[in-house]
């Protein structure tokens, strides 16, 4: 049996008990499956209203997203108009300025992602919780394979902000958001999070 708990069935078989990770299974029917993630963020709900927005291969683009509930992240996410060409994406949290908020301190980012059409996502390099209410940031840099411009999209007007600030490609994401960084209101681009909730015992 291998030391692992056993159980016997009423047909008079054993079979070995599952533990389940109550952070990323549920139980269904004696077996753990996966939870589903869902999203935050504008990279599965693009649709006609959203219109086309061209990334420069040298900027940097943010979105910022709210969750609802403590949640662990699961990936970062971008929708691409048509495949080709890469992505670094990042995660920051924020920084309440005078006036207006703006991207802060890098919490995880996800690099060098190769690109399909339609939405892709990337894991995230460390473990990242969320608190529920709080506003943080996502968003990245893209080009394509021969350095050109990136299509993906946006949607104005939009109850959002979003900030841009020029960064190289060849250089991984800031740790620090540039305070520099150009924050506009009432716009959004199609970035996102995968996310997972996390069970109530462990929520902050």
């Amino acid at each position: 049996m291998g030391g692992a708990p056993q159980q016997c069935t009423s047909e008079g078989k054993w079979f070995a008990e599952q533990t389940c990770n109550p952070l990323t299974q549920l139980c269904r029917e004696g077996l753990c499956v996966a939870k589903p993630s869902y999203e935050i963020g504008h990279a599965s709900d693009v649709d006609a209203t959203w219109t086309k927005f061209t990334m420069q291969p040298d900027e940097f683009f943010m979105t910022r997203v709210i969750p609802q509930k403590a949640v662990y992240v699961t990936g970062l996410r971008v929708a691409a108009r048509a495949a080709g060409g890469h992505c670094q994406l990042a995660l920051y949290d924020n920084v309440v300025g005078v006036f207006n908020n703006r991207p802060g301190k890098r919490l995880a980012f996800a690099n060098d992602l190769v690109i399909a059409e339609g939405m892709n996502e990337g894991a995230p390099n460390v473990p990242v919780m969320l608190t529920a209410g709080q506003l943080y940031w996502v968003g990245g840099s893209c080009k394509l394979e021969d350095g050109g411009a990136f299509d993906t999209f946006w949607k104005e007007p939009y109850g959002s902000q979003v900030a841009e600030e020029v960064w190289p490609f060849t250089q991984p994401p800031p740790e620090s958001f540039p305070v520099t960084a150009d924050v506009v209101a009432g716009q959004a681009y199609s970035f996102a999070l995968g996310v997972l909730d996390v069970p109530d015992s462990q929520a902050p």
